[in-house]
């Protein structure tokens, strides 16, 4: 049987070449896919855990409508002020607000400083 096979292979060279090349080239693919995507874990668990374990982050949300991205204004300093409050194990909490302007003829971004409460 196994010398059967032998001469099935070395009679058609081409189509055993060409099948060994896509099974190398799909194994090749499989193996550079799951590599990326674990170091690309490995990169955001690094981050988040760079950020200490006491350390949360809320941004505000937006939606798109007609395809068009609208930013709601969903949180505001007041609720950056009632979760310092309401939550007693928080030490402090620290917000920005960030808008855009037009300027002539440029769009510039402007940010204000962090104010701690």
């Amino acid at each position: 049987m196994f010398i059967m096979a032998l001469r099935v292979l070395v009679r058609h060279r081409l189509r055993a070449g060409l099948t060994m090349l896509g099974v190398i080239i799909g194994v090749g693919s499989v193996i550079a896919m799951v590599s990326i995507g674990q170091g690309a874990a490995a990169l955001m668990q690094d981050r988040i855990s760079s950020l200490g374990s006491n350390v949360i982050m809320i941004f505000r949300g937006h939606a798109k409508v007609r395809g068009v991205r609208k930013v709601r204004p969903t949180i505001t300093v007041s609720d950056a002020e009632a979760i310092l409050r309401d939550v007693p194990s928080l030490s402090a909490v620290a917000y920005t607000k960030r808008g855009e302007k037009l300027v002539d003829p440029c769009r510039w971004r402007d940010s204000v400083v962090p104010r701690s409460t």
